[in-house]
């Protein structure tokens, strides 16, 4: 399995439950040193709906709160397809 930090929908339960992703454990968590910003980039879907996405950007005084998730290895794809755009 792997750990993977989740923010804002990706917490949820119901985007998991849609994409058959069952996480081992789910634990609250943060991240010091950046910030949430909303963006787009080259590549990256956006629509009347979803004109932007939320990203961690770098910031010295920042914190952004979420959800570290374990999930298994074969579910991993489900979820980067989902998210295009990141590496």
């Amino acid at each position: 399995f792997v750990h993977i930090f989740h923010y804002g929908a990706n917490m949820g339960c119901k985007k998991l439950d849609a994409l058959d992703v069952q996480p081992l454990s789910a634990q609250p968590a943060r991240v010091l040193g950046r910030c949430l910003r909303f963006a787009s980039a080259t590549g990256v879907p956006t629509s009347a709906t979803e004109p932007a996405f939320g990203t961690l950007a770098p910031c010295s005084e920042g914190c952004v709160h979420g959800i570290v998730h374990a999930v298994l290895l074969s579910q991993l794809p489900r979820l980067s397809a989902t998210e295009p755009g990141y590496q």
